[in-house]
């Protein structure tokens, strides 16, 4: 059996992360190589910075240097090796637990026998310690204000518990003046508070801190490193918001299930094990799919980038056969209106896992959204809708000099997918008001935005109609639906499948590669951008684009199957550094030229785009819809791809390519059929 936590390891990576909020992802580490976490660490959205680190000394409370030899990432660890002086190295397994626990787990061996000391450390900025919560109660404990930044208002209560896991032989803690220094034990006042080979065991942070000062605590351990070797175990807990205040058991939970990282690394290997299998002959898509895996309970609960973020999360987390973790996140962002795709997310999450009772608990804010969307975005009546005033593409597609508001090709195709949901889930009363306003809004999109002599769909100025002309990937949005009929076809081809517009090695730039302002590099206005839209490929608008190339395929214009297989070939390549095997990755956006992915931004693991939901659907074929199961893929030209343990509906799918032949199962009974011609199989209604 194939280990997928190291089928996924390298040595270019460092984030962990518990799949409940608590995550260690600096964006750009600067102490990577120094042990412990003082890059910082997040629990619940808000940071704490820095974390600890771990200091070796020797028996007369020397440092002993460390330099790293090795590192090592798997999602269940970061694993260092060091070597010191005195003919000692060790091994560091650094790993991150639910519940806000973070460990640094030390295996040492020696020459000869040596006895050391460990102690762990760390530094807060005193304004965030709260007066008089520190406290030595097994661990050293303290309350810490979380912030997203230091202009936070909305801090977080968070009780720290620094402790050495089966007991400590002495500690710290102490207030003084200067800032947070580097994480160097002879800028701590711990060096002159060591005597006889322990820590003063006091704590003195009852009176104010001084301002612009910095909070110091340390647990140490005695260590006697004998031929065999010897272990210590130091971790931070941080425990948030209303339980901040409670105290409690001071030994993280993983201490009782063996080494802590046994302890992760089962408990990703369990979560692998219990999603759908996937097989590949095409080595590039089966480690996306799993890597994409990765990055969903990666960051279940951490920072969304927004509501359209929220909706790939959704169409993703739909295959992992539980459809609780989609149907929260509809239930977080739909709490506030908010223009998104959100009626292909809830009809996508739909054709998998049919819920009347959750349609009619989401039907009402659903209808608010809508309501919403008509109010603020199509004041006019008009069937199209405004482009947000915020949308950073905004100034690019309003053509320079029109500066008005702008119906964008997008908030349209949204619209439309939420009505038609709205239609098919409203009582039978309210069905007729939806009815009326998605055929509204296609007429609309049709009449008003086909630019027949360009031949091509365009965003319209908001009072005169008139075409704004600038061809942008968005522009292709139509073509995922029913909007799009014969008459469309032929703009499709001149544009999206010319090399010298769209269908570039590392599809689909933002801007056609034709306007005079593209850029692949991300420069506008003669500097990069931190988040540009005038050419680079972003992998949110690659999964529309996809969809929207493989639906006409399927449902106008066969001889396009190919073409949507190498679109989407072309985009797996692209989350691959160099295209090298073993260093996918998930960046903001991409050179659409090189590949070359926005790693200036700091930002990895990014979740924009629903790549194992276009692996599930395109290179598969599952497809769930009015008409039954669906299994139809697109010609990769793969030797063999399988996946087993999807669900559908109340039934378990596998399907194998081999070739030209497909075998589909379900619930153990087997169809054989051939590549390009649909099999549709019955399945229980939708809800």
């Amino acid at each position: 059996m194939i280990d997928l936590v190291e089928q996924l390891a390298r040595a270019d990576k460092w984030q962990l992360g518990a799949g409940d909020g608590t995550l260690f992802a600096p964006a750009f580490p600067r102490w990577l190589d120094v042990p412990g976490f003082w890059d910082g660490a997040n629990v619940l959205r808000r940071g704490v910075a820095p974390l600890f680190t771990v200091t070796v000394l020797d028996d007369e409370g020397r440092e002993i240097a460390a330099r790293v030899t090795a590192r090592r990432w798997t999602p269940a660890e970061l694993t260092l090796q060091y070597r010191f002086g005195q003919g000692i190295t060790a091994t560091e397994v650094r790993t991150v637990h639910p519940g806000g626990i973070f460990v640094s787990e030390w295996r040492f061996a020696a020459y000869r026998p040596e006895r050391i000391h460990l102690v762990a450390w760390t530094a807060q900025r005193a304004s965030r310690v709260e007066r008089g919560s520190a406290r030595w109660n097994g661990a050293l404990q303290f309350v810490v204000a979380a912030k997203t930044n230091e202009a936070d208002a909305s801090a977080l209560r968070v009780r720290a518990e620094l402790a050495c896991v089966g007991g400590a032989a002495s500690w710290s803690a102490t207030w003084s003046e200067g800032k947070i220094p580097e994480p160097a034990w002879e800028f701590t006042p711990f060096v002159e508070q060591w005597r006889g080979g322990v820590l003063p065991k006091v704590v003195r942070a009852d009176t104010d801190a001084p301002e612009g000062g910095t909070f110091f605590a340390a647990v140490h351990r005695a260590l006697e490193v004998e031929y065999a070797g010897a272990s210590a175990t130091f971790a931070m807990r941080l425990v948030p918001g209303d339980d901040a205040a409670r105290e409690g058991d001071t030994t993280p939970s993983g201490a009782r299930l063996g080494t802590f990282g046994g302890a992760s690394r089962k408990r990703w290997s369990d979560y692998f094990a219990s999603l759908p299998t996937f097989r590949c002959s095409d080595p590039y898509i089966e480690s996306l799919y799993w890597y994409r895996w990765y990055v969903l309970r990666m960051n279940a609960h951490a920072p969304a980038a927004g509501a359209a973020n929220a909706v790939g999360r959704v169409r993703e987390l739909r295959w992992s056969g539980d459809a609780a973790g989609a149907r929260e996140i509809i239930r977080e962002f739909l709490e506030q209106p908010v223009a998104a795709d959100w009626g292909s997310g809830l009809s996508a999450l739909g054709a998998v896992w049919p819920d009347e009772a959750f349609v009619r608990e989401v039907y009402p804010k659903v209808v608010a959204a809508a309501e919403w969307l008509s109010a603020e975005r199509d004041r006019e009546e008009s069937g199209l809708f405004d482009m947000a005033r915020d949308d950073p593409s905004l100034e690019l597609r309003s053509a320079d000099a029109r500066t008005g508001r702008i119906k964008g090709t997008e908030a349209a195709v949204y619209a439309y997918l939420l009505y038609r949901w709205l239609e098919r889930s409203a009582p039978d009363a309210d069905g007729p008001r939806w009815t009326r306003l998605a055929e509204r809004t296609r007429t609309a999109v049709r009449e008003k935005m086909w630019n027949g002599s360009a031949g091509m769909f365009s965003d319209v100025d908001a009072k005169t109609h008139a075409h704004m002309g600038v061809k942008h990937a968005r522009c292709f949005l139509p073509y995922r639906t029913d909007i799009v009929d014969a008459e469309h076809l032929a703009g499709l081809e001149k544009h999206l499948l010319d090399p010298a517009e769209f269908f570039s090695a590392f599809p689909v730039p933002s801007l056609s590669a034709g306007d005079p302002r593209f850029s692949a590099e991300g420069e506008w206005k003669s500097r990069r951008a931190g988040d540009p839209w005038n050419g680079r490929s972003h992998p949110e608008v690659n999964a529309e684009v996809v969809d929207a190339l493989a639906h006409v395929a399927r449902t106008h214009a066969p001889h396009l199957r190919a073409q949507a297989a190498t679109l989407l070939r072309r985009f797996v390549r692209m989350m691959f550094h160099d295209g090298e095997l073993h260093r996918v990755n998930s960046h903001e956006h991409y050179n659409p030229l090189t590949g070359h992915a926005s790693v200036y931004r700091g930002a990895d693991d990014v979740q924009h785009a629903w790549l194992n939901d276009l692996i599930i659907r395109h290179v598969i074929g599952i497809d769930a819809g009015d008409q039954g199961l669906t299994i139809d893929p697109l010609p990769f030209g793969l030797e063999h791809a399988e996946i087993t343990g999807v669900r559908v509906r109340g039934r378990v799918v596998d399907v194998l390519i081999e070739g030209q032949v497909i075998t589909v199962t379900i619930d153990g009974v087997k169809s054989v059929g051939a590549l390009g011609t649909p099999m549709v199989f019955a399945t229980p209604s939708a809800g």
